[in-house]
């Protein structure tokens, strides 16, 4: 009852040993340590599913060579209507330019993730290295949301002021004694 069950550990594999004339020389290997990767899912993969979804086609990457890296597209279609052949095209690019191809694949499926999902937040669902990426698009959609409020707020001030200028008008053309020979 009181007994504590005991615990067992593996002991690490015995160290190499080496042969040289008449000894043994023990070499040490030094340990390796595994890259820790993703296990969720990619960008592309949740675009991908996200367009199966919504009724999309497959979406179609271009990572572009430029001279410092890669630039990540993706094109994302769908027809007009149900039988149409006329398509629909929507194409989104990456800002920033990518060391490798497949990284500026997934960095345009971030951007095009951002455009359709942008309210939602992905970023928990995003591999770590695209987190930022999702973090700035998410501060620059609210500052062009912001920028289009004041102008939103602008035209309905301007809007007001000719309302009233016309209501004042018409108010001095009616109180206005018409004089009549």
């Amino acid at each position: 009852p009181g007994a504590k069950a005991k615990e067992t550990k593996e002991a690490p594999p015995p160290p190499e040993k080496k042969k040289t004339r008449g000894a043994t020389e023990v070499v040490e290997e030094p340990p390796k340590v595994e890259k820790k990767t993703w296990t969720g899912k990619t960008p592309m993969t949740q675009i991908n599913e996200w367009c199966q979804k919504n009724k999309k086609d497959r979406p179609h990457f271009d990572p572009r060579q430029r001279a410092k890296g890669f630039q990540g597209v993706v094109t994302i279609s769908w027809s007009k209507d149900k039988g149409s052949m006329e398509k629909i095209q929507e194409r989104f690019m990456t800002p920033d330019l990518y060391p490798t191809a497949v990284e500026a694949k997934h960095a345009a499926a971030v951007v095009a993730l951002h455009n359709y999902c942008g309210q939602l937040q992905l970023d928990r669902v995003l591999p770590p290295e695209f987190r930022q990426l999702w973090s700035d698009l998410v501060q620059e959609k609210k500052i062009k949301d912001q920028e289009e409020e004041l102008i939103r707020q602008k035209k309905e001030k301007e809007k007001q002021r000719e309302e009233a200028e016309a209501k004042k008008q018409r108010q001095e053309e009616v109180f206005t004694p018409k004089i009549v020979m």
